[in-house]
């Protein structure tokens, strides 16, 4: 009699088996990470290793340090547009540090889980069940959910207490950066363009400031044509950070007032006025960055487990050109 393969089954199988190792890459787990005996997380009983890896060639690409690596990128292009002042650093770093630390902890106990002869064993006799088209029986449910449930538990702990980590993140953050933060979209290179200091958010509006000051010096001819674009830019930005709703035309002319009035004054009074003017261009209405998805979007970007080296690399940066000008001027 011969064996029909029933397509379907196989299908069935392999989004099983992709979804019950996607578990794994989402909390960090590297293609290395091997068992007590030298086996792979993966079960040996498998015909082909579901590693993380690619073998193209002679290479072999890690998909989740690639994975690992873009997010690292998207976190830091974020990073970068929030000029985080040395106060601000050296507040995020033990949160950053306690999120890494956590994440290590669920890593391991996710390797012990997945290297457990009797979970293999289950998933294999699943994945052959699969392939004949049989659905598990009580037995093998029961072995699936033993461990599997303790997965879904591991991942639940996790984004609460990242979650908790970012809404004390949010805190350290000034309003101005928050909402950098809640407008940002990963990204492999960050967007540039000629208002993009308008959105270099920093403590005290020091991004608003420099955008002031970009406008005054635009001749006044140029200014003319530019000016509509410039208050649109604006505007949008106070309709989305807005609980009320806003009249356009007056908020146009809101802003367009704040703006000549930053034009017309001397050198002298726009740097005693700069910090009430940046103030009052961004409508001091922002909206609830303590909501679970803006403090989950802070602990996977702020907070993810590479930052604690870049805040540590970053402070460091700051303290030694403290250093630098203190020497500088001793001399």
């Amino acid at each position: 009699m011969k064996f029909r393969i029933d397509h379907k089954s196989i299908l069935i199988a392999i989004v099983f088996l992709v979804g019950t190792f996607a578990i794994l890459t989402s909390t960090s787990l590297k293609a290395a990470d091997v068992c007590d005996d030298g086996s792979s997380i993966n079960s040996a009983k498998f015909e082909k290793k579901a590693d993380g890896n690619i073998k193209k060639g002679e290479q072999k690409i890690n998909i989740e340090e690639f994975r690992r690596q873009r997010e690292q990128i998207s976190g830091l292009n974020l990073i970068n547009g929030l000029y985080l002042t040395e106060e601000q650093l050296a507040n995020l770093i033990p949160l950053a540090r306690e999120a890494r630390q956590l994440e290590e902890e669920i890593r391991t106990e996710l390797i012990e889980i997945n290297c457990k002869e009797e979970f293999k064993d289950a998933l294999s006799d699943h994945v052959n069940n699969l392939i004949r088209g049989n659905q598990p029986d009580t037995n093998l449910k029961q072995r699936l959910n033993k461990y599997h449930g303790k997965e879904v538990e591991l991942h639940q702990a996790l984004e609460n207490k990242k979650l908790e980590l970012g809404l004390k993140a949010i805190d350290i953050l000034t309003s101005e950066q928050m909402a950098l933060v809640a407008e940002f979209k990963p990204c492999l290179i960050a967007p540039q363009d000629e208002n993009s200091t308008l959105t270099g958010q920093a403590a005290g509006g020091h991004g608003v400031q420099e955008g002031l000051r970009k406008m005054r010096r635009i001749p006044q001819r140029i200014w003319d044509k530019r000016k509509d674009k410039y208050l649109e830019k604006l505007i949008a930005r106070n309709e989305l950070h807005s609980s009320d709703f806003l009249d356009v035309d007056e908020e146009k002319t809101r802003i367009d007032s704040i703006i000549k009035q930053a034009r017309e004054y001397s050198d002298a009074e726009f740097e005693v006025h700069i910090q009430e003017l940046s103030m009052q261009l961004l409508l001091d209405n922002p909206t609830n960055y303590h909501s679970k998805s803006v403090a989950r979007k802070v602990g996977n970007l702020i907070l993810n487990r590479d930052m604690e080296e870049v805040y540590l690399a970053k402070l460091d940066m700051i303290q030694s050109e403290k250093r630098k000008l203190v020497a500088s001027g001793e001399h």
